[in-house]
């Protein structure tokens, strides 16, 4: 129920991680580096012109436009599996919600954060950031499918009455090896 509704919401980071700057206990950042080098080497560039939108994503990716779970969804982006051990694969969900009327980041926020504690989500961390040159929103939300702790992180910027989403699910376990990839595929997401 929570993934369903999450998907709905839209999803950015861990714990004590924001990108892929990590803080110990006295805030002094701690970089974190991937394990491969070539992770981050070959990326390639998701473009929608329909919603004006590029984002460079890891090349061996799987880009999908079916089976989203909502009408809002645009793309879907699935690394390969690796590990049958996962219950949860990581995947990242491009999302755009049209309103009627002109959306404030605020308003936005404020309706995630009320739909993310119906759910029983728990809020790890929020922040403001930017996002393609305008004001953005992050938050990330901790939540439980079939026994695996899902991290959630969010992040969301609104143009007029559009509201773009980028939204990353990943087991605990798995989710740090994804932060150089999700911090290159956010700050690459372009709305033209």
């Amino acid at each position: 129920m929570a993934y369903i509704l999450c998907t709905l919401l839209l999803s950015v980071m861990s714990l004590s991680c924001v990108f892929s700057t990590c803080y110990n206990l006295y805030l002094q950042p701690i970089y974190a580096q991937s394990t491969n080098g070539s992770l981050m080497n070959n990326f390639t560039t998701y473009t929608n012109p329909v919603y004006k939108i590029t984002m460079q994503f890891p090349s061996d990716w799987t880009v999908s436009y079916n089976g989203l779970g909502s009408y809002t969804n645009v793309a879907g982006f699935y690394p390969p599996l690796s590990n049958v051990s996962v219950h949860f694969p990581a995947h990242l969900i491009l999302s755009v919600l049209d309103y009627a009327k002109n959306i404030t980041l605020d308003n936005y926020t404020h309706l995630i954060d009320n739909r993310a504690n119906m759910a029983g989500m728990h809020l790890l961390t929020k922040h403001l950031t930017t996002i393609s040159g305008r004001q953005a929103q992050s938050e990330i939300y901790e939540f439980n499918v079939a026994g695996s702790s899902i991290v959630n992180p969010i992040f969301y910027t609104v143009s007029g009455n559009k509201v773009y989403v980028l939204s990353f699910f990943a087991e605990r376990a798995e989710y740090f090896k994804y932060l150089p990839i999700l911090e290159r595929m956010v700050t690459t997401f372009v709305i033209y």
